[in-house]
């Protein structure tokens, strides 16, 4: 079998497993994020001693590879076990990890499939993201506001002309702010303060919609300059 057929095949198996492990694993996650649901991972988190700390790193680990899964529910969690900046050093050591194995995969196994899927033409009207230093600058800001896909995102970069060290370095520096505000709700909601939780979340769901908003307007603009960039 030819290298170019294997590489096929191991890239679709990824996906299937990816998408198998997302239908599996979501209602899991999603039974997380109510109180009692935060408060029995605390708990198991709690018991586990100073393994708790790995236990909560491959969640968020996981949660980068199987991109469906909330983030928010590992960082509120991490937050409200080891503090709002431990928290945030888990969680970023587990963005870090979970995606550079992404980058590999993706850039390895999948830049052949996806070229081929989409057409040669329809790749070569994406004019921007060929050049590195817009994708970097577009890519800083997709990660960096809030409500933006970010873990499929890591899908994507890597299939366009993106080194890793800046993809790695732009995709977790610009994670911070919104790590950081899950973090420090979930430090307030361990310590009691209810009211600040919901405000915060409050807060982020308002900055959410506008970088939502903010995204769909920056995307439009793009795909308005490779109408126009030809």
């Amino acid at each position: 079998m030819k290298k170019q057929q294997v590489k096929k095949w191991l890239f679709w198996l990824y996906i299937t497993v990816i998408v198998l492990a997302s239908a599996l694993l979501y209602p899991v996650f999603a039974s997380f994020a109510s109180e009692e649901g935060i408060l029995s991972l605390e708990k198991m988190v709690q018991e586990m001693g100073i393994w708790g700390v790995f236990l909560v790193l491959a969640i968020q680990i996981l949660q980068i590879i199987v991109a469906v899964i909330p983030g928010e529910v590992v960082e509120f969690v991490s937050g409200a076990m080891y503090g709002t900046f431990g928290g945030l050093l888990i969680d970023l050591a587990g963005v870090a990890i979970g995606e550079t194995l992404i980058y590999f995969i993706m850039s390895k196994l999948g830049k052949d499939v996806v070229e081929k899927i989409a057409g040669s033409e329809k790749v070569r009207k994406l004019k921007f993201l060929k050049n590195e230093r817009r994708l970097e600058m577009l890519l800083f800001v997709l990660f960096f506001i809030p409500g933006t896909p970010k873990d499929t995102i890591c899908y994507v970069a890597p299939l366009f002309k993106i080194a890793f060290k800046p993809f790695i370095l732009i995709s977790v520096i610009a994670r911070i702010p919104s790590i950081l505000s899950s973090t420090y709700a979930g430090a307030t909601f361990s310590e009691g303060d209810i009211g600040k939780t919901i405000l915060i979340y409050a807060i982020i769901a308002v900055i959410s919609i506008a970088g939502i908003l903010l995204n769909q307007y920056i995307m439009k603009r793009r795909e308005k300059g490779n109408g126009t960039d030809r």
